[in-house]
């Protein structure tokens, strides 16, 4: 019995970790563990009592606690995102995406400061960015807050009615807590409200408001506010719910709490620069007469993707969308579109598609450049289409054969004289096989089907499809080969590089990326873009629009 007793007692001595605090064996948490033929790494114990230990755990304890919250808020802001389309769409917003220019460069370097000194804790002050409608207010907070995201903050953003309704549904439905959401709101890394001031709010509204800023501002915790009003314009338009010292309030505490930054509209910038714009019509997708009818217009094009009137209604006030809603209502004066300057090619073919759609008879969408080239004696006096060099990556024989199409159309309405199509590849008529010369061979093959009558020959070297002498030599039974006008690449790597070779090295005029197989004109700009390219575009946009 001893012995069984010496053998138990060594056992339990031999699996017994101790505390690295103050060396004091731990008691494990079951019996089970003792005689179980298991790792010593796999048995709880007990913690130890000691002082030591008590800190860490104290210590441990409030990390972890820490970690499940921030869990918690973030499951929750992952639901609001997917329930609200401004979430959504902010994701897609980014400094790289956001138009700078001389009038708001001071803005951007602001912002940028302001992220750095946010990520180190070294900025406990929040941001007030106002500025008219359009000129970017929300896009530049949503680009601060994706930075902030990537250095793993926990960011909600969204109009206060989309954070007071979350509350609201808090009567409604008892898996939720209010008190959840106020302890979300304020205690997340940065709350961001979008557009503050626009929206008609009741005294208990404004009460949750104050909640939230005082709250934030006693967490030390920052807080970011678009809007299109001054700090007058915010009492004027919250004093409508008759609470004024609430009001008062409210202004007076995010105004202690935050500095501010402007963005300047469209005519602020032209008076500024001394540019006289008073013949332009600008329409502001908020405040116009037809932002009911377009909205309405948006939901019955989009109600058979899932799309609610309420969607509809957030999606219309991109300035894009009403665009697009413009060129396709009848009743408008509006032709064509020109974007791309402030967007990204997504951002403008995306509402493009869903709303004005592929145009008669075209089975793809592509895109072409028009070069002109100074002092040049090929193609049409120096004038090209390259086609496809902005869109299509990788197109096939078939695709490739309609953006060989579309581009002949192209030439003939831009340019106004019958186009010839070369086919390039690194091969002219059969002098190389592969795979890639095979495709080119295939796409001239449906296009001679479908096109008898145009002008069209391939597989060309460039050199073979623009100079006449080198066509003598290699092609010399091609009814195009020499005289080329319309180029048209393999794949958008050739298409890319051949248009920015000529541009940059032959000094040519290169405008697009401009589309072509939309049912209405849309032309998409390269970010980088000059004031000339736009008013090139616009021009060209004019000439597709004409009937």
């Amino acid at each position: 019995m001893d012995s069984e007793n010496t053998n138990y007692n060594e056992v339990i001595h031999n699996k017994l970790k101790k505390c690295e605090f103050c060396g004091k064996e731990l008691e494990p948490m079951g019996l089970d563990y003792l005689y179980a033929n298991i790792s010593p790494d796999c048995i709880q114990y007990q913690r130890c009592t000691c002082n030591k230990a008590n800190q860490y755990w104290k210590e441990k304890d409030k990390l972890d606690f820490e970690e499940q919250k921030r869990r918690k808020y973030r499951n929750i802001i992952n639901r609001i995102y997917k329930e609200n389309y401004v979430g959504r769409k902010f994701q897609e917003q980014n400094f790289e995406n956001f138009y700078v220019d001389s009038n708001n460069e001071y803005a951007v370097k602001v912002a940028s400061d302001y992220i750095s000194k946010s990520i180190d804790k070294k900025q406990v002050n929040g941001l007030i960015i106002t500025g008219k409608s359009g000129v970017g207010k929300t896009h530049l907070a949503a680009a601060i807050a994706n930075k902030l995201i990537e250095n793993d903050k926990i960011v909600l953003m969204g109009r206060l009615t989309t954070l007071l309704d979350m509350i609201r549904e808090t009567f409604r439905d008892n898996t939720k807590s209010e008190n959840e959401l106020i302890d979300l709101y304020s205690n997340v890394d940065m709350i961001i409200i979008d557009d503050l001031g626009t929206e008609k709010i009741s005294s208990w509204a404004l009460e949750k408001l104050y909640t939230i800023i005082q709250n934030r501002c006693e967490n030390g915790l920052p807080i970011i506010i678009t809007t299109r009003f001054d700090k007058e314009g915010l009492i004027e338009r919250f004093s409508q719910s008759q609470d004024e010292q609430l009001v008062d309030a409210i202004i007076s505490k995010l105004y202690q709490m935050c500095y501010g930054i402007t963005l300047k509209n469209i005519k602020e910038k032209a008076e500024t620069n001394n540019v006289n714009i008073d013949g332009a019509k600008i329409i502001d997708p908020q405040t116009s007469p037809d932002y009911e009818k377009y909205a309405n217009l948006l939901y019955e094009l989009r109600k058979h993707k899932g799309m609610t009137i309420e969607q509809a209604k957030e999606i219309t006030l991109n300035p894009v969308y009403f665009g697009m809603l413009m060129v396709k209502d009848e009743e408008t004066i509006a032709d064509g579109l020109v974007s791309g300057a402030a967007h990204s090619t997504a951002d403008t073919l995306r509402p493009a598609l869903q709303i004005l759609k592929t145009a008669p008879d075209t089975k793809l969408v592509s895109a072409f450049f028009v070069m002109v080239v100074p002092d040049c004696e090929y193609g049409s006096n120096g004038t090209f289409i390259f086609g496809d060099a902005g869109l299509n990556a990788n197109p096939n024989p078939e695709e490739l054969s309609e953006i060989a199409i579309s581009s002949s159309k192209s030439f003939k309405q831009l340019v106004g004289k019958e186009p010839k199509v070369a086919m390039l590849s690194y091969s002219t008529m059969g002098s190389a096989k592969s795979e890639l010369t095979q495709k080119v061979i295939d796409a001239t093959k449906l296009l001679k089907e479908k096109e008898p009558d145009l002008k069209a020959d391939g597989e060309l070297q460039l050199d073979a499809a623009i100079i006449p002498e080198v066509a003598k030599s290699k092609a010399p039974e091609s009814t195009v080969a020499g005289e080329a006008n319309v180029l048209i690449f393999p794949d958008l790597d050739a298409g890319n590089i051949g248009y920015k070779l000529v541009q940059r090295l032959a000094k040519a005029e290169a405008y697009g990326p401009l589309c072509q197989g939309i049912a209405k004109p849309v032309n998409d700009l390269s970010r980088g873009c000059s004031y000339q390219d736009i008013a090139g575009v616009i021009a060209i946009t004019a000439v597709q629009a004409q009937k």
